[in-house]
């Protein structure tokens, strides 16, 4: 942990995470850190206490207030995920951040993905490193070839991400807050296997789709910026109209200069 020490002093956070990345699946002492870590288990108020520290340390490294190696290796993991989402989930993509001689890309999971990370084991890599995946800038290739794979990285933003950012320094924005007053009712719901409910179906599904279209042309009419409606909910939607393509949205829509609509 030293140098994971010595990373946090100096302010490196990113190269810190990926430290503790690979410190997870170092083999020392006959065993891989990642199951001795998982053995010390910590009640919710000394974690959050933790947690609470070691997010001190980050804001301020200031080592009178904090003792670092009082501080569990995943515990700093934790800390470290909440520090770079305070400041931008996407600012972690910039560039590849070097530990030792290599570099490595940190790229944040989806929220579909951290749900599936909740459903880990607790303790194992993909449960404590469940915020960011950490990837090698550089991959090895199968023996016998020469050369090895070269990873890049570029954040695009998406249609809203734009659209958000045109409309920053907007002194007003207008929204229009759809509801579907449709007659239309859902089938019986049906369990997942994730404990989850979603409707097998609506009564009328060409009734909603016009119903959803019919919402869009009012907020248009309306001049609004954003038009919110509950539009992947399992009770208003089924899964097809809620993956309808956002072109066939746009064509049928004509939203035209109201492009911030979805």
């Amino acid at each position: 942990m030293d140098e994971i020490y010595k990373l946090l002093r100096n302010g490196d956070f990113h190269e810190a995470y990926v430290g503790l990345w690979e410190l997870a699946q170092a083999y020392i002492a006959g065993e891989v850190q990642i199951n001795v870590w998982s053995r010390k288990k910590l009640t919710t108020a000394a974690l959050a206490a933790q947690i609470g520290r070691a997010r001190a340390f980050l804001d301020h490294r200031d080592e009178n207030q904090v003792t670092l190696g009082a501080i569990d290796p995943p515990t700093w993991v934790a800390a470290l995920a909440e520090h770079f989402n305070a400041e931008s989930r996407l600012a972690v993509c910039t560039r590849p951040y070097r530990f030792g001689d290599r570099d490595y890309h940190l790229i944040p999971r989806t929220p579909a993905q951290l749900t599936a990370s909740a459903a880990q084991q607790a303790g194992t890599l993909a449960d404590v490193f469940r915020h960011f995946h950490v990837l090698r800038a550089q991959m090895p290739t199968p023996p016998g070839y020469k050369r090895q794979v070269d990873i890049r990285l570029r954040v695009t933003h998406g249609v809203l991400a734009t659209q958000l950012t045109q409309l920053r320094d907007a002194p007003n924005l207008r929204v229009w807050l759809g509801h579907y007053n449709d007659g239309v009712t859902f089938c019986e719901p049906m369990q997942t296997a994730e404990g989850r409910f979603t409707a097998t179906g609506l009564s009328n599904e060409e009734a909603r789709w016009d119903c959803l279209l019919a919402q869009f042309a009012k907020a248009k009419a309306g001049r609004a910026d954003f038009s919110i409606s509950r539009t992947h909910h399992h009770a208003t939607l089924t899964p097809t109209l809620a993956k309808a393509p956002r072109r066939k949205l746009v064509a049928r829509v004509d939203v035209g200069g109201c492009g911030q609509l979805p």
